[in-house]
């Protein structure tokens, strides 16, 4: 992926479908009680 050709709206809409996506998945291997880490928000 190239950043440097998008714009601030388009990374944000990609970033809210990771995070979407993410819970997603975390929500699959809990249910299936699959032990999974959660990593520490950088910022």
């Amino acid at each position: 992926m190239n950043i440097e050709s998008y714009n601030l709206d388009s990374l944000r809409k990609i970033v809210r479908e990771l995070q979407r996506e993410n819970k997603e998945l975390r929500e699959l291997l809990k249910k299936e009680n699959i032990p999974y880490a959660v990593p520490e928000a950088k910022g």
